[in-house]
């Protein structure tokens, strides 16, 4: 996880089989539905990179999802 500033993992159930991903400033975005329209339970980790202001490189996200049961949450690089 070496170049990620955070990384948590959740449990997450999909009762309509979609997933999708939102800016609460814009409002749902065209990216694909990460659950491939299949029901059930998830775990999605993201990881993050905080953007380098003075290089003017923006925040980078990583979002892996896949089929798990558990539902507790996991941080695996703690935000400072």
């Amino acid at each position: 996880m070496k170049g990620w500033d955070r990384v948590v993992e959740i449990g997450y159930q999909s009762p309509t089989g979609h997933i999708g991903l939102m800016d609460p400033m814009v409002g749902e975005s065209d990216l694909p539905d990460l659950a491939l329209g299949r029901k059930g339970r998830y775990r999605v980790r993201v990881h993050y990179r905080e953007p380098e202001w003075e290089a003017g490189t923006p925040q980078h996200l990583l979002i892996m999802v896949c089929p798990g049961s558990g539902r507790g949450t996991v941080d695996y690089l703690p935000g400072s």
